[in-house]
């Protein structure tokens, strides 16, 4: 490559060799890092000498090293153009000086230490040889590497800088500045020359190495690729050449492109510097962040002084910028090229040195990792720093292995107890099966009574496992600390939420936000979620939620408050509401790094799409939420995911999906909260498309059962009574399906004067949808027509397809075939927009919207009784021994009593056929049963003789 910004240090040297030409003797001296063009200067030089009719003798110091006695010398009068006669006296010289150098440690530069007479023939030999080429023609003496040349040559060079100044020679001599420069005695020498020229070598400009790359490339290329090089290399010229080498390697087109061959130029560059340059190289990789000279000193053991000098020498070379290491590339090369051994101790030494500066925890944390080591408290407690800094910053990950090395520390049995909680929540959050283990030790401890801080922290961890008894004991045998009663109360309202139970205490009474925010903001999500599952307060919890989030924003607070809020946003009829929350959640990178929170709120996100009709949307979210967390991973929550992919692909008309989905095997737990719910409803629906009405509208009723056991009967979780509204209309019973219609309508009706109607804006519509069903065609009209303005307004696509396609047929049946038909066919067109193409084709075709989706054939189902069933009600004595059922039980009776076997039970469970015989038993003497017609009874309201016993 040619010279690039190196013209007016060329200009100089070449006018220093005019005038030796003139016989008055120059010395030059050239100074610039390693790999900054000092040889090719000297080589182009040298060809300008050769061309002007000049002779060069030349040496290399990093060739003959310091360690060979006027090695330097010796190797200067090898040289081809030297006569024999010249160079075997100057042999015999150096024979004679370097046989009777004493040993010991004396300094060779003084005369007194090396024998006298010796040294003056060398020196009289060398002089005669050197002005002898000289007199032929003009000598260049080039003298490359200089701070490599051993002691006695620089002796016999300093002597000659001294006899030149009348005489046709030049001596050129190039350096690499060093930290220490060796033999200040020369130098002084040196530089006191009357006759000395001084050329600092100084990196490339961006513009020189758009230049220098254009060689290689077009000009636009070029200047495209400088920017990143000069970033990358610094301007070193070496550094650049190989960047480019590497960037042409790759037939890249876009900057930043660096290599192997960038790779070996960063050690060419390392390893022409002195030790303890090179060990300061070696402490700023290992640290990789900007530092003071202080830290690498302590690190190190020299003086800040000698740090900043040895990080010049650095930048000199283009491995440094400052006060840090210029490119993580560079980094990553130098730490690769120390000893595994080396590396760790001075990652141990990073880590003593920034803690002794008070760095972060995060910086000691990530050397102490580094260095495997956490022997000492000082260690643990800043692990512990780290870790817990990294879980409020979404990092997991990182938290986890902090917490793990901090395990091989010195720990207090407070500390411990703190890391264990701590360990537990990290690895929840990469994966919640990992974290089971962890649980189970944790569970082992609060069974023998542990301190509130971290029975109330286990609390939510149990509870999605399903573990509610457990919850319930720790929360029980809790022992007082200074826990703030914030945090106990969230693991009260939570336990209440995920386990209710009618027979237990009340649920905790929620607090209002002024009062405990300030403390525990979580407490306040827990409370507006179960506000919003209590019938009537959709417009509290509405208020709450968004209130909290706007106070807190959604990228800025523990996800453990943004999942609940959220929630409890779209089960209070407000789920563009949500998603306008999640949008804004999803231009954060707060969770990338957890697993498990990216999966709930996928799910939440999915749930919420689903309720405005977003089929395609819905079950794409729902689908990432299982797969960043396994099904199995899920616990008792699964239900939610699950039953969004079951009603999605189910309305889409993708029943062997939804199926599939319903194989999925789920937790029996999951049945005894409230995560159950929604899959009760999603089944029921695809039963009802499969043809098994009967068996969905069971579901459906098991489903109202339990919301109202736990007083949770509300619309916005699972409007359970439209629901078995459409299987009733399916079956033809449109009395029965009135009836529930306006039951949820008067439950409407109920709220509170002061509740805004678009929190049941998408309820009532789908009501009225399905009351006008039950009417006469011709009175169906207005009811259509309001269902269609409620559903626009909450926003639900599909529902609002569905209403429009019902309103279509009753205008055509009243004969208004024009405006019928541009209803049917904007509800196609929804519908297909909504990802329900089927059911946008039937509409199209000319079919109803109200069947949803039409029956498939499946495989025969046990026979089910002709006409709907109904539980019996709680007054009664029956209804009274059914509440000592387990939830467990009563889907094992209900099955049963439909005529089941108990191996068909164990299949739609998922549990062994001795488990379904074990319920069965306590189910017949809970029931005071000995048989299965007996339990139909029992269940469904029949007499014994309307069944067969099935078992």
């Amino acid at each position: 490559m040619p010279l690039v910004e190196r013209q007016e240090q060329l200009s100089t040297v070449s006018g220093a060799w005019r005038d030796t030409r003139a016989g008055r003797g120059q010395v030059v001296l050239v100074t610039g890092g390693a790999g900054s063009g000092k040889t090719a200067l000297l080589d182009a030089f040298a060809d300008e000498v050769h061309s002007a009719g000049g002779r060069t003798l030349g040496t290399d110091g990093s060739f003959t090293g310091r360690g060979t006695p006027l090695g330097s010398i010796a190797q200067l009068f090898e040289h081809a153009t030297v006569p024999n006669a010249v160079a075997d006296r100057v042999r015999r010289m150096i024979l004679a000086v370097t046989s009777r150098l004493p040993t010991g440690g004396a300094d060779p530069l003084d005369p007194r230490a090396a024998n006298g007479p010796a040294v003056t023939a060398l020196l009289g030999a060398i002089f005669a040889g050197l002005f002898a080429l000289a007199g032929v023609a003009p000598l260049c003496i080039v003298i490359d590497g200089l701070h490599e040349v051993d002691a006695m040559s620089l002796f016999c060079l300093t002597h000659l800088a001294r006899r030149i100044r009348r005489a046709p020679i030049m001596l050129v001599l190039a350096e690499s500045p060093r930290a220490v420069p060796a033999h200040p005695e020369f130098r002084a020498e040196l530089l006191s020359s009357p006759h000395l020229s001084r050329i600092a070598l100084h990196p490339l400009s961006e513009k020189g190495l758009a230049e220098l790359i254009a060689e290689h490339t077009d000009p636009v290329t070029a200047h495209e690729i400088a920017g990143e090089a000069h970033r990358t290399t610094g301007g070193s010229p070496l550094l650049a050449r190989a960047f480019v080498d590497d960037w042409l390697a790759e037939h890249a087109r876009t900057p930043g492109v660096a290599g192997h061959t960038f790779d070996q130029a960063v050690l060419s560059c390392l390893y022409r510097q002195e030790p303890q340059t090179r060990a300061v190289a070696h402490a700023a990789a290992v640290l990789g962040r900007p530092a003071p000279p202080e830290t690498i000193g302590q690190m190190l053991d020299v003086v800040p002084e000698a740090v900043t000098r040895a990080m010049r020498i650095l930048e000199s070379a283009g491995l440094a910028d400052g006060d840090r290491l210029r490119h993580r590339r560079i980094i990553e090369r130098i730490l690769a090229a120390v000893p595994d051994e080396e590396r760790r101790d001075l990652h141990r030494r990073a880590a003593t040195a920034l803690f002794a500066h008070s760095a972060s925890p995060d910086a000691v944390a990530g050397q102490l990792v580094s260095a495997g080591w956490a022997g000492a408290t000082w260690a643990v407690s800043s692990l512990h720093e780290a870790a817990e800094h990294e879980l409020s910053r979404g990092r997991a990950d990182r938290a986890n292995v902090y917490l793990q090395l901090a395990q091989r520390g010195p720990l207090d049995p407070r500390q411990r107890a703190a890391a264990r909680m701590m360990l537990l929540r990290a690895r929840w959050q990469l994966n919640p099966r990992s974290a089971a283990p962890q649980l189970d030790e944790i569970v082992l401890r609060l069974r023998r009574g542990a301190p509130a801080a971290e029975a109330a922290s286990a609390v939510p961890y149990l509870l999605w496992q399903g573990r509610a008894e457990d919850a319930t004991e720790a929360l029980r045998l809790r022992r007082p600390d200074t826990t703030p009663p914030a945090r106990i109360r969230t693991a009260e309202m939570l336990l209440a939420l995920i386990r209710p139970d009618p027979n237990g205490p009340d649920r905790p009474a929620e607090p209002g936000l002024a009062e405990s925010a300030a403390v525990h903001p979580c407490l306040d999500a827990i409370a507006a979620l179960g506000t919003a599952l209590e019938p009537g307060r959709a417009t509290d919890a509405a208020q709450a939620a968004d209130l909290l989030l706007r106070r807190y924003g959604p990228t800025s607070v523990d996800p453990a408050v943004l999942a609940p809020a959220v929630a409890a946003l779209t089960y209070s009829g407000c789920p563009a509401n949500s998603l306008a929350w999640l949008d804004e959640l999803a231009t954060d990178d707060a969770f990338a790094h957890r697993p498990t929170w990216t999966a709930v709120f996928h799910a939440l996100r999915a749930e919420a799409l689903l309720r405005t009709g977003s089929l395609t949307g819905a079950a794409h979210h729902a689908s990432a939420a299982l797969t960043d967390v396994s099904p199995h991973g899920w616990g008792v929550a699964v239900g939610v995911p699950l039953a969004t992919l079951v009603n999605a692909a189910t309305t889409a008309g993708r029943l062997d999906d939804a199926e599939k989905h319903l194989t999925q095997p789920v937790p029996e737990a999951m049945f005894r909260t409230p995560f159950g719910l929604p899959y009760l409803q999603a089944a029921a629906r695809h039963h009802l498309a499969t043809g098994r009405a009967r068996t969905a509208a069971n579901e459906l009723r098991l489903c109202g059962s339990l919301m109202t056991r736990w007083g949770m009967d509300t619309d916005g979780l699972v409007p359970w009574r439209l629901e078995l509204a459409r299987v009733e209309l399916h079956l033809g019973g449109r009395a029965a399906a009135a009836e529930l219609v306006r039951a949820q309508l008067d439950r409407l009706d109920d709220r509170r004067p002061d509740e805004p109607a678009r929190h049941h804006a998408r309820t009532r519509g789908v009501a009225m949808r399905l009351l006008a069903a039950t009417l006469p065609a011709h009175q169906r009209g207005p009811l259509l027509s309001e269902a269609a303005d409620l559903l626009e307004g909450a926003g639900d696509r599909l529902e609002l397809a569905c209403a429009l396609a019902d309103q279509g047929h009753a205008l055509r049946a009243a004969g208004d075939g024009a405006r019928g038909r541009l209803r049917i066919r904007r509800a196609a067109q929804l519908a297909e927009e909504c990802g329900a193409e089927p059911i946008g084709l039937q509409l199209l075709r000319g079919g109803s919207a109200r069947a949803e989706a039409a029956p498939v054939e499946k495989a025969a189902e046990p026979a089910a009784p002709a006409e709907p069933t109904v539980l019996v009600p709680r007054g009664s004595q029956a209804g009274r021994s059914l509440d000592e059922l387990t939830d467990a039980e009563r889907r094992v009776a209900m099955l049963a009593a439909h005529g089941y076997t108990n191996k068909q039970i164990s299949g739609r469970l998922y549990i062994t056929v001795s488990t379904v015989e074990q319920h069965l038993t306590r189910i017949y003497r809970k029931l005071k049963v000995k048989r299965r017609s007996a339990l139909a009874a029992e269940m469904l309201g029949r007499d014994e003789s309307g069944l067969d016993d099935a078992s």
